[in-house]
């Protein structure tokens, strides 16, 4: 086991009110979009906290309350955990309906939400101070949430600078009416705060090759992870590196199933440090330059978003040029079956108007197997008439976790679809506890289970 969890990160959206100056994530592109939905990550903390020790759930954004019921339902489920910090941070402007406002403060008064308000110069430049300052007395009215200041602060408390000063300024408004205030954060030169405040930060002329995973603060190496992070796509991540998606696995099989020694590229980075990683990267043909970068961490974050672009796999129906391809991925799928036999199963998939294999390809190598026929007999639960039927899927344990699994059945799905079925059916191994959370999530429903016999005659 490589992880050694005590908290759990939700970003609920990069959706905001605000905008600011000093956000890390305004510049970025390609966000998933949306929000994350209760609906799917329910039961993840339940679980999470009968393995692990947690001692925070926290959600934050873009502004989590755009969605409160989606949050507060986290929240909720995090206290039913036995979570003993159940933390939202929030800017405080998320609707200009009083009512509304009242309502979602009642909300977070029953789950006894631990509440970190940001309010400094960077967000009031954004949004309406009034709004920040009335959120924060229907907070205390309610009384039943611990609520504190979190103020941005680009060189500190004590900065000598226009923002750091005007920080201070908002702060006194609060002070005065009794409000504590935490130390804040300190802001990272990333997204729109590069953009908009790199003056005040200083580059190193060269970033440390040397530098090794965990050495940053609040970040422990990725053999070790303490935080997970759940975006608002569904992924699951620890840092930088995706390791699960929540709409094709379940938070268990994420989590067994989670070796960073069998990640090519996790591992380059735990054993070489940055240098290592970035070599492994460039066998990879992703180079990168170091211009806007601060950090190692910048750096190590870079290299992975080229990666991810560069490496975007393809999904395609499978053609006689690709039997080779279908046939070695298959061999891992049923290992017990021999070449010659998967070959004469497989050949109709090739040529024949009743079944299809669809691959996924990564950067010119096939790294996942899908294999869907018609069935025409019986099939257990199914209304009669032709039925698509999943036979097998796989992908290669270096590409689980991105979504691909799914890509691969949606494309088996539409297949079916076009050749007249109106269901869509699968099994698995009664043990199998991975593949059956797999299906569920995929939007199956089990409609039997039987036990099969055999005699020697």
């Amino acid at each position: 086991m490589y992880l050694n969890l005590d908290r759990v990160e939700f970003t609920m959206t990069y959706h905001c009110t605000g905008r600011c100056a000093h956000c890390s994530q305004g510049e970025m592109s390609g966000h998933p979009p949306g929000h994350l939905p209760y609906a799917l990550c329910e039961g993840v903390l339940t679980r999470l906290a009968q393995r692990f020790p947690l001692r925070s759930a926290m959600c934050f954004g873009g502004e989590p309350l755009l969605w409160p019921e989606d949050t507060v339902a986290l929240l909720r489920e995090a206290k039913a955990a036995g979570i003993s910090r159940r933390q939202v941070i929030t800017n405080g402007y998320f609707s200009r309906d009083p009512a509304r406002v009242a309502q979602v403060a009642g909300w977070l008064g029953e789950v006894g939400a631990e509440v970190l308000l940001s309010a400094d110069a960077f967000h009031q430049r954004r949004i309406p101070l009034s709004a920040a300052l009335d959120f924060a007395r229907r907070l205390a009215a309610d009384g039943r949430c611990r609520l504190r200041i979190h103020p941005a602060w680009l060189q500190g408390p004590q900065g000598q600078n226009e923002w750091d000063e005007e920080t201070r300024r908002v702060l006194a408004a609060f002070v005065a009416e009794g409000f504590a205030v935490s130390s804040g954060n300190q802001i990272a030169p990333a997204g729109s705060a590069a953009r908009h405040l790199g003056r005040y930060f200083s580059r190193p002329a060269d970033l440390d090759g040397s530098f090794r995973c965990g050495q940053a603060p609040y970040t422990t190496p990725l053999d070790r992870g303490e935080t997970l992070s759940v975006l608002p796509d569904g992924t699951v991540a620890l840092c930088a590196f995706s390791i699960g998606d929540l709409r094709c696995q379940g938070i268990d099989e994420i989590v067994d199933g989670y070796d960073p020694f069998a990640r090519p590229d996790i591992a380059a980075l735990l054993q070489g440090g940055v240098a290592g990683y970035r070599a492994y990267a460039g066998e990879q043909g992703v180079e990168v330059g170091e211009e806007g970068l601060y950090t190692p961490c910048d750096l190590c974050r870079r290299l992975t978003e080229k990666r991810h672009l560069q490496e975007g796999a393809e999904v395609r129906q499978a053609g006689p040029a690709d039997r080779a391809a279908a046939l070695a991925l298959a061999g891992k799928l049923w290992p017990g079956s021999g070449a010659e036999e998967l070959a004469e199963d497989l050949a109709p998939c090739f040529s024949g108007p009743d079944g299809a294999i669809f691959l996924a390809w990564q950067a010119g190598r096939p790294v996942g197997y899908a294999q869907c026929q018609l069935r025409r007999d019986y099939v257990e639960g199914a209304r009669p008439g032709p039925v698509g039927y999943l036979e097998g899927i796989y992908l290669e344990p270096d590409c689980r976790g991105r979504g691909l699994s799914r890509r691969l059945l949606e494309r088996c799905e539409a297949w079916a679809r076009g050749r007249g079925c109106r269901q869509f059916a699968s099994d698995c191994d009664f043990g199998n506890a991975a593949s059956q959370s797999f299906h569920r999530r995929a939007g199956f429903r089990e409609v039997g289970r039987i036990v099969c016999f055999l005699k020697e005659l």
